[in-house]
């Protein structure tokens, strides 16, 4: 049997392998939710449905309470409603063929994914990460959590995050971002982790060296940034970018900026979408500065703001405050390579309507990495049943190994 402790892997393996790569096609439903504090009074299937045959969907909330007492707990209970309303939603008929393979919640951040059971062979080195950047920097308030694991030979990573929410705290939430790619990482199994698959991120941000120091390089990195081309799999951690496939989503709560509520709400209602988009403070801090998400992509924004409205109706806030309008849940992607994920849809869900929200939902086609395997059926295979019994799903009972 092979053995597949950590050992360096020359460049010139690496090439051998990736002479001999299938791709595989799936697809991927990605959904961001700030539900306020409120519970599922309405069904979620407006916003899960979709025209797709799904494989993976991932699912992510924020504000699932607003209460102090989610400070302290975990609240468990909080949690397994949204994924009984998520698999109510989707229909017995449809759910019975998903596995929730993890979940990773923070006060009121929560991040659900769920995997089609005929997949669940392909599916290992399931990990989590967390970090709070609220209060004093730390507290949960304010945060993300992220799920990355292997599905055949590639890696996807899912975030969810909510960032600071002060209409004027556009530095705030860029450090947010800048915290959060410091502050996510992913550690590696040594006992289990096979270097030959995933693969080495030519992109680090420049903000992100510091998930790395201390730890004596990760993955393809040796010292702080410099890049070693002829080992791979010497080191302890991942960060986040390094994957194929990364999906950012969340209530990041960027606003439209220079335009005063009541203009910003009659151009909404004239349908100058498209103006505003160029002074959504997102759009300028990706594209133009590049201060943050610089290199991610989003697709086309056509539907309304996605906040702020009075709960229970489609009008916008009439409260004292009565915030101005702005696209702050969004959901971002980037990966290897740009052909290997194409979206193909990006939309918001005005039938929902008991948070001051509204849900938003992409769907995307991904390719995955599917290798010329060296190890044995009897090692896959046992790594399929530890995978699956460290997530509370006893493979025999539940027929998805045979």
């Amino acid at each position: 049997m092979t053995d597949l402790l950590e050992k360096p892997i020359l460049a010139q393996e690496i090439k051998t392998i990736y002479d001999n790569i299938e791709l595989k096609t799936i697809h991927v439903f990605a959904g961001t939710f700030n539900v306020s504090g409120q519970d599922a009074t309405e069904s979620l299937s407006p916003w899960l449905h979709c025209d797709y045959d799904i494989d993976v969907y991932a699912i992510g909330f924020q504000e699932l309470s607003l209460t102090m007492e989610s400070y302290i707990g975990s609240d468990i209970e909080r949690e397994l409603k949204w994924t009984d309303a998520i698999m109510q939603a989707l229909g017995e008929n449809k759910a019975k063929n998903y596995w929730k393979i993890m979940s990773k919640k923070l006060v009121g951040i929560l991040l659900i994914v769920l995997v089609k059971k005929e997949h669940a062979p392909y599916i290992k080195d399931i990990r989590t990460d967390y970090a709070g950047i609220g209060i004093m920097g730390v507290m949960g308030n304010k945060g993300g959590v992220a799920i990355r694991f292997r599905f055949y030979d590639s890696y996807l990573c899912f975030m969810d995050c909510h960032l600071a929410a002060d209409p004027n705290g556009l530095e705030r939430r860029n450090q947010d971002y800048m915290d959060l790619c410091q502050r996510m990482t992913f550690p590696i199994n040594t006992e289990n982790y096979s270097t030959l698959y995933g693969w080495v991120g030519d992109y680090i941000p420049p903000y992100a060296k510091n998930a790395v120091a201390g730890i004596g390089g990760m993955v393809g990195i040796t010292g702080m940034m410099t890049p070693n081309e002829n080992i791979v799999g010497a080191g302890q951690v991942m960060p986040i970018f390094d994957n194929d496939h990364l999906i950012w989503m969340g209530d990041l709560n960027y606003r439209i900026e220079k335009i005063p509520e009541l203009e910003v709400k009659s151009m909404l209602e004239n349908n100058e979408m498209e103006i505003l988009l160029n002074y959504d403070q997102l759009n300028r801090e990706r594209r133009i500065l590049k201060q943050a998400f610089a290199g991610f992509e989003e697709g086309p924004i056509t539907f309304p703001p996605t906040y702020k409205y009075d709960p229970g109706t489609n009008i916008w806030d009439t409260s004292e405050k009565k915030r101005t309008p702005a696209w702050t849940d969004r959901i971002l992607w980037r990966s290897q390579k740009n052909e290997w994920c194409k979206q193909l849809s990006y939309k918001s869900h005005m039938e929902i309507t008991f948070s001051d929200h509204k849900p938003v939902s992409a769907t995307f086609e991904m390719k995955l990495k599917d290798c010329a395997h060296i190890e044995d059926d009897d090692k896959i295979i046992h790594d399929d049943v530890i995978i699956l019994k460290d997530n509370g799903l006893n493979t025999k009972d539940k027929g998805i190994i045979n």
